[in-house]
């Protein structure tokens, strides 16, 4: 049945049941909550509101919650019980209302913006807010411009696991750039991916707090246990290279280039390590250097074998620009020795003997393991980190400079014995 327009005058209990079945044109007041209204328009509309002063002032406010019936009676007058205590407070909802409006336009833009975070953005990021070597920008960037250009100005988030999986194929059989690639060059590539993403999944949220990368979809290649087996290279000088080669870097007009060469064969150092070997690092009176920029981020030192100290004194004697601060010095704008491809490529041309850095450093701890040194002096001569739990009671010993200078002078004089051997020529035909 319909109610009659005289509830229009009367306080009524606002429930569903008296929205729907009125349908006379009117406002009505609830009997339990004041403030609570219902009203129906002369076209029908059925709306609930709340009506009420705002406290400290004289003004009535007037505030619509929503039609029946997409609102229930139970949630509009829970709706009421809050706008009309805001009310009573002296806070208009009005005003709270366009501050949640403002504030869920900004959202909205920053998750527009966030979503619009392309590779390149990121890598800049990254590359930005991390403290990495001067080598590891370089080689995310080459890495970039090489297997990653096509991706650069894509969302990052857009980036799917199909499409890693593939062009992880790719540049594994070298489909990519005219050849370019291989199957070193695809782990290094998704290493660099992986680290990205990760820094995403870290650094960015969405208005809701959820991550803007939920989960790293390089991550497939584990899954799918894809990633390419590489051999470690297992090149060392023989004892038939190192007089060749030594008399090579001898031949040479660089000396700086030569000493570099011959200081990490005795030395086991990596690149970095060397080249950026400072003479403040070099305590020649105690009787040990100090390594600074490693690898694996941790300092260590060395003890200064006869073989060392040569080095160093002849670098002091022959440096140009005392001011330089750098062991092995260069003209350029860092100050040291910037090794490049030919520098390899004259000792080669010298010695017919190939060989890379790591070549220098594999023969000087294999020579190490040769004359007996256990595995424990050796990882303290590399300066390698020990893993596993059975190295974890060995991380607790420790081994003076001292204690290592008797194993050094030793792999010294060996290599030193090996490279001043003559080299054997064949035999002359009869």
């Amino acid at each position: 049945m319909a109610y009659s327009s005289d509830f229009g005058s009367k306080l009524v209990p606002l429930t569903d049941a008296f929205a729907e079945n009125t349908t006379i044109a009117g406002e009505w007041r609830d009997s339990k909550l004041p403030g609570f209204r219902f009203k129906v328009s002369p076209v029908g509309n059925k709306v609930w509101f709340v009506e009420n002063l705002l406290h400290g002032t004289r003004k009535s406010i007037t505030l619509t919650m929503g039609r029946y019936p997409a609102i229930s009676a139970k949630e509009a007058r829970k709706e009421a019980t809050r706008l009309l205590s805001l009310l009573r407070q002296g806070v208009d909802p009005r005003l709270e209302r366009k501050i949640q409006e403002k504030k869920q336009q900004v959202q909205w833009a920053m998750h527009q913006r966030l979503k619009k975070h392309t590779l390149e953005l990121v890598l800049t990021d990254y590359l930005q807010r991390k403290s990495l070597k001067p080598g590891t920008i370089e080689n995310y960037r080459i890495v970039a411009n090489a297997y990653l250009f096509d991706w650069m100005q894509r969302p990052l988030a857009e980036i799917t696991k199909d499409e890693i999986e593939e062009r992880f194929r790719q540049i594994s059989r070298r489909e990519i750039r005219n050849g370019k690639g291989g199957p070193g060059a695809a782990n290094n590539t998704m290493r660099v991916l992986r680290a990205l993403f990760s820094f995403a999944h870290d650094m960015y949220e969405l208005p809701d707090g959820s991550p803007l990368v939920p989960q790293n979809p390089v991550r497939r290649l584990n899954q799918l246990d894809s990633w390419n087996k590489l051999r470690r290279r297992q090149t060392v000088l023989s004892h038939a290279d190192l007089p060749k080669w030594y008399a090579a870097i001898n031949q040479l007009d660089d000396k700086v280039m030569a000493d570099y060469f011959l200081f990490v064969l005795l030395t086991g150092l990596r690149k970095s390590e060397a080249a950026h070997l400072k003479w403040r690092d070099v305590h020649s009176n105690d009787g040990y250097l100090e390594i600074m920029n490693t690898k694996n981020k941790r300092e260590f030192a060395l003890p200064l074998t006869r073989r060392l100290k040569d080095i160093l004194k002849r670098r002091y004697d022959q440096i140009a620009n005392k001011d330089n601060p750098y062991v092995f010095s260069g003209s350029g704008k860092t100050g040291r020795f910037d090794l490049r491809g030919h520098h390899f490529n004259l000792v080669t041309a010298g010695s017919g003997v190939k060989f890379g850095l790591h070549d220098l450093r594999r023969t000087y701890l294999t020579q190490g393991f040769l004359m007996g040194h256990d595995l424990e002096t050796l990882k303290k001569l590399a300066n390698h980190k020990t893993r596993g739990s059975d190295d974890v009671t060995k991380g607790y010993l420790i081994v003076s400079v001292n204690d290592m200078l008797s194993p050094m002078e030793k792999v010294g004089e060996r290599l030193f014995d090996l490279m001043t051997v003559k080299a054997s020529r064949p035999a002359k035909k009869k």
